[in-house]
């Protein structure tokens, strides 16, 4: 990473393949770099530029945001923004991509369509008992609900109900390494399945 993640990428692209594309999750974060490397040459302009243009300005966000890249531009994870931002992220996702004031298309329904469907996953990256699903940046959390969510490092998130256009934006920090089944992290969950159940009773 000390000469830029293109040369980091350079260096693991001829790694073994050890399984068929599709046939098993393993979450990586070069997966990050390479599609931010990807976006770059397609879009001819970094990650931060183009997201800034296409969708946080779009969206009506009231401040800056900030990326973690390296000197030549490329993102290799971590979006910082604020919460009242995350949450007009994530209203405007559950709103099927539009914005809630003025109801303008931000993000294509069909993106988030084919996203939480998991459907259209491949097996290994369905959700199941005890494990999220995986699809197009974002955690899928399955069920009825339609539940989807976008994770920090530390476990900050933003968690969506599509079905109930309900939102949870989460930004204290869960510092243990492993986050998942922390008291922290069952709180959390917990929170969020009470918001959903309820709204799913109604």
């Amino acid at each position: 990473m000390t000469q830029g993640s293109r040369k980091a990428l350079e260096v693991i692209k001829n790694n073994e393949q050890l399984v068929a594309q599709g046939d098993r999750f393993s979450y990586g974060n070069y997966c990050t770099v390479a599609l931010s490397v990807v976006g770059q040459l397609m879009a001819g302009k970094n990650v931060a530029e183009f997201v800034s243009e296409r969708i946080w300005q779009p969206m009506g966000a009231e401040s800056v945001a900030a990326w973690h890249e390296d000197a030549e531009g490329v993102t290799y994870g971590g979006l910082l923004a604020t919460g009242r931002d995350w949450l007009r992220l994530g209203m405007t996702l559950a709103n099927g991509g539009r914005r809630t004031d003025n109801g303008r298309q931000v993000i294509t329904e069909r993106f988030i369509s084919e996203t939480i469907n998991e459907q259209n996953l491949d097996q290994a990256f369905r959700p199941r008992k005890g494990l999220f699903g995986y699809e197009n940046q974002f955690w899928i959390g399955g069920r009825k609900t339609q539940e989807y969510s976008l994770s920090g490092v530390h476990g900050q998130s933003i968690r969506i109900s599509q079905k109930h256009r309900l939102v949870m934006v989460e930004l204290a920090v869960n510092e243990p390494k492993q986050r998942q089944g922390t008291p922290f992290a069952s709180e959390s969950q917990r929170v969020w399945r009470s918001l959903v159940d309820y709204y799913d009773s109604k």
